[in-house]
């Protein structure tokens, strides 16, 4: 007798050994390997023994919970214990893969049902709760009613997952309750079947499920039928086949099973969790892309052994701390005086204490709550119409970006925390939060309105120019501003008399001032990968994309998109740069150099070249959706098209990005190598003290503005553009001519031209010369009257917010004020006796149609109008009337373009810029928001990069390396040959 429990005891150690070793087979991959088997029977059988066991574990729970009795300590006993394994399985696979971090791993733990990290997990958590329920029912009802109502409630669930599968982790879980349900049932038919029939007809039934699993999926039965099946059903937790095959196995082993323990769920319940996590394939050495083992076999069975050892180790340890420590044993006696108790005086103990708590610290908890729920509302005053990239904005706040919020509030508290400690009033610190983060976010609603981004750091310091600003924003707005700013401040007096509050003493403040300041160095590391703090921050769900600046925008709120954009690394540093391929670079561009000089004659240095970039400025009849009924708007610029190179140009803005578009034209750099969405003249040009561009091959050079100079740092940038003169408003040189048009707020074209001819005839040798219009500007508030265009042309996709037909018919009239302005210029430097080209370009498209739209007309919004024109005198002297490949072009290609076309030598850097521009499409921004370039060939489709040569890929690489040397690097090549 005593043999035969010996054995029987043995053999279910054995039998929950091989339970474990189940639990832990799809940890190492094979659930993942046999799906991408070719085999279908490969494919369906470990994951139907998979499901199976799941399945019967859940039946013997309910048969363990039947004979035991379960208490409240037994409920908090499987949670901390899985709550113990979690944490450690976390930090792990945090240590082996920092990536995976996540806030929503410390709900795994402590929330393991609704964090849905396994199943089984928490169906110990549910099952503990509701077995003592179900056994009460079960001794209510007769065998007969029982069988009869939960065969009902187990045909619903199973219909429930017909409809829902596949079904979330946590209803999983819930779904599991039916088959723990039937294993409470007291006594069963299956009684009177003899053990060895009973296995037989388990294997049938399995082999059964299992053929028709794979039926279903070779699609041999699915062809026949006239409704759609998803097979998966027969092998799912909730498949009553499966429930009553579970049932059957314990029937045949029922003298090993009926002796299972709470103590081995216990020894179970980490190897569910480890079994049933996401990330442990990755975790065990197993390549979910490759879909192969990176470790031998022995080595894989070690560490499975190991992770069985440390599952019996863990429950040991477990129960020693709850039994041997100090903590443990009050936890115990909490647990036992719990345990004693109803379940729901306990819940009122719980209550009072939490109450207690909340009145001893209700000022700091109402200060989180309030500082939360801002950031939330500041969040979701981003999204457009209550969307996030066509998803709910409550969707996704409550979701992926649960914490998004929280992470935006520490930094909010953090600001209050300093101001609490400089002024020691409490609400006057919460009101100056409230107040600069709401300016701060309506100032970032306007901009993503209007430009389709947010405000970047680097823009911070354009509030100097807050006299012109203000104008742009709209008088409305901002003395509604000044209306609730007062009222706030009332508010805030009132608050501060009636009803004042202390938080902290002087110590306690100075504190939280030492904390803030270190908050708010933290983002200094958000953007760094060997910093532990990317990917903290990332575990809040503080994701940010840098290609796509309106969704980083939209998902992680103002107030940590500003952050998030402080340190941001101009340019990921190519693969296999150095100071050597530099060298090497320099060395092959100056033969191509040599090369190209050959056939070149002139010295651009003797020549007069003008970049005019003209504000916003794109031929009205190239919109898309136009409709014009009256005068072209543009004849002379249509009747250039034909003899002098004219096209479009690619810019990497919509309704902004000027200042980018005047680095890309001055320095043959390309934006679209850069990591994001960054402004060189403020974020790049000021670690240099001299920066390459045109101007820099002629003995002068000189920069036209008719607005103010503060604007983009535009005055430091031509100190290291080495320019002789900055000419704008309020400076030292005058503008001339200062006209203006109508009401326009904005000096005119014709005041800019006047310059530059004065500046022309200024200097008698060559000079370069840039000239920036401002006429047609933002806004377009019918500046000209009633002007032929008010009814004769017109834009059928929708406008953006606040434009209407007559602001686009004002843009058009100034485009016609523009065409004639030109036409005179171009008039006048044809009569004069000098070599002459000048470069007239649109920087981007100005904000009338929806931006939405660009997802439509990603290059035909993107696309300004562009000509080179080299005058009489100059043609007279080898200089072209028009270049090949012109149709579509970059900015940056403007320097290499005008070479060609005054027939002018190049230099090393020039030489690259111009086998760039003729050896390969054009090169600009990805328009879809994603990292990286786009190629435009020249009837202005996109083109895939896989279709590019060995020769291409190598010029871009090049490209890619010079640009890095003079954006991230100390600008080695500045010091050589290369620019000169």
């Amino acid at each position: 007798m005593d043999n035969k429990k010996t054995s029987l005891k043995i053999l279910n150690y054995l039998f929950v050994l091989l339970i474990g070793i189940g639990l832990l087979l799809p940890a190492f991959g094979v659930l993942d390997w046999a799906s991408f088997n070719k085999d279908p029977w490969i494919q369906a059988i470990p994951q139907s023994l998979e499901n199976l066991l799941v399945v019967l574990i859940a039946f013997l729970m309910g048969r363990v919970f039947r004979i035991k009795k379960i208490t409240f300590k037994s409920v908090i006993s499987f949670w901390l214990l899985g709550a113990v394994a979690m944490l450690l399985f976390t930090i792990t696979s945090w240590i082996k893969a920092p990536n995976t971090f996540s806030l929503y791993s410390f709900g795994a733990f402590l929330f393991p049902f609704i964090s849905a990290v396994s199943p089984l997990f928490s169906l110990f958590i549910l099952g503990s709760f509701l077995a003592p329920l179900l056994c009460e029912i079960q001794a209510k009802l007769t065998s007969k009613n029982f069988n009869l109502i939960w065969g009902i409630i187990t045909f619903l669930v199973f219909l429930f997952t017909a409809v829902f599968l596949p079904l979330p982790n946590n209803w999983q879980a819930v779904v599991l309750v039916v088959a723990l349900g039937w294993g409470i049932k007291e006594k069963s038919f299956l009684d009177k079947i003899k053990p060895i029939w009973a296995g037989l007809f388990a294997l049938i039934l399995l082999a059964l499920s299992i053929s028709l699993t794979v039926s279903f999926n070779e699609a041999k039965l699915i062809a026949s039928t006239k409704f759609s099946f998803n097979p998966a059903l027969l092998i799912s937790y909730a498949s009553p086949v499966y429930i009553f095959v579970a049932a059957l196995i314990e029937r045949t082993f029922r003298p090993v099973f009926k002796n299972i323990t709470i103590n081995q769920l216990y020894f179970l319940t980490p190897l569910a969790i480890v079994g049933q996590y996401s990330l442990s394939p990755n975790l065990f050495f197993y390549n979910t892309t490759t879909h192969r083992f990176g470790i031998s076999k022995l080595k894989l069975l070690v560490i499975m052994a190991g992770l069985l050892i440390l599952s019996a180790v863990l429950v040991l340890a477990v129960k020693a701390l709850i039994l041997h420590t100090s903590f443990g044993k009050m936890i115990s006696q909490s647990l036992d005086y719990a345990s004693g108790k109803d379940l729901l005086k306990v819940a009122l103990d719980v209550k009072h204490k939490i109450c207690t708590f909340i009145s001893n610290h209700k000022v700091s908890l109402w200060t989180w709550t309030y500082f939360i729920v801002l950031s939330t509302c500041c969040i979701l005053l981003m999204a457009d119409s209550g969307k996030i990239d066509n998803q709910s904005a409550w969707g996704i706040l409550l979701g992926q970006d649960l914490f998004v919020p929280v992470l935006s509030a520490i930094f909010l508290f953090a600001l209050f925390a300093i101001f609490n400690f400089i002024f020691t009033r409490y609400w006057t610190s919460v009101v100056l939060v409230t107040v600069l983060t709401l300016v701060w976010t309506i100032a970032e609603k306007e901009k993503l309105l209007l430009r389709g981004e947010p405000i970047y750091p680097s823009e911070i310091q354009e509030i100097a120019n807050w006299k012109t600003l203000l104008p742009m924003v709209g008088m409305g707005l901002v003395i509604a501003a000044i209306i609730v700013i007062v009222v706030l401040v009332l508010i805030t007096i009132f608050l501060e008399k009636k009803h004042p509050i202390k938080m902290g003493n002087f110590k306690q403040r100075l504190i939280w001032l030492i904390i803030s300041i270190v908050v708010f160095l933290t983002p200094m590391g958000f953007n760094n990968k060997n910093n532990p703090l990317y990917y903290i921050s990332r575990g809040f769900g503080n994701v940010i994309t840098f290609s796509n600046p309106k969704g980083d925008l939209q998902k992680n709120g103002p107030v940590l998109t500003l952050l998030d954009y402080l340190n941001i690394e101009a340019m990921q540093k190519p693969e296999g740069y150095s100071i050597d391929k530099l060298n090497k670079i320099q060395q092959h561009y100056s033969v191509v150099a040599k090369q190209i000089n050959k056939t070149r004659k002139n010295d651009i240095s003797k020549q007069t070249v003008i970049f005019n970039l003209s504000e916003s400025f794109v031929d009205p009849t190239d919109f898309p959706s136009v409709k014009l009924t009256g005068p072209d708007p543009v004849p002379y610029l249509h009747s250039l098209r034909k003899d002098i190179t004219y096209g479009h140009m690619l810019s990497a803005g919509y309704g902004g990005g000027t200042a980018n578009m005047e680095y890309e034209a001055m320095t043959g750099f390309n934006m679209a190598n850069f990591k994001g969405q960054i402004m060189p003249y403020l974020q790049v040009l000021p670690k240099y003290s001299k920066y390459p561009n045109m101007g820099q091959r002629f003995n002068y050079a000189s920069a036209i503005h008719p607005f103010y100079g503060t604007y983009y740092g535009r005055k430091s940038v031509y100190k290291k553009y080495q320019f002789n003169k900055f000419a704008y408003l309020g400076s030292k040189y005058k503008i001339y001519d200062q006209k203006k048009i109508g009401a326009d707020w904005y000096m005119s074209d014709q005041t800019l031209y006047a310059n530059g001819l004065k500046q022309i005839n200024s200097v008698k040798s060559g000079q370069f010369i840039n000239l920036i219009s401002i006429q047609n500007h933002t806004p377009y508030n019918n500046w000209y009257g009633d002007s032929e265009y008010n009814k004769e042309i017109k834009l059928s996709l929708p406008l953006a917010k606040g434009i209407t037909d007559t602001n686009f018919a004002t843009y058009t009239k100034g485009a016609q004020y523009t065409d004639q302005a030109v036409k005179n210029f171009i008039n006048q430097i044809d009569k004069i006796n000098k070599p002459i080209t000048f470069v007239f370009y649109g920087d981007h498209y100005p904000t009338i149609i929806n931006q939405d739209e660009i997802k439509k007309y990603p290059i035909k919004l993107h696309a300004t109008t562009y000509f080179i024109y080299s005058n009489k005198y100059a043609r007279k002297h080898g200089a072209k009337a028009k270049i090949s490949k012109a149709n579509y072009v970059n900015t940056s290609d403007f320097i290499s373009m005008t070479l060609e076309q005054t027939n002018s030598k190049v230099t090393p850097y020039q030489a690259l810029l111009t086998k760039i521009h003729q050896d390969l499409p054009a090169l600009t921004i990805n328009y879809d928001g994603e990292t990286g370039y786009e190629l435009v060939n020249q009837k202005g489709h996109k083109v895939s990069s896989n279709t590019l040569t060995a020769h291409q890929r190598q010029l871009l690489r090049d490209y890619e390396m010079v640009q890095y040397d003079m954006s991230v690097d100390k600008g080695h090549l500045m010091n050589s040959k290369f620019y000169d």
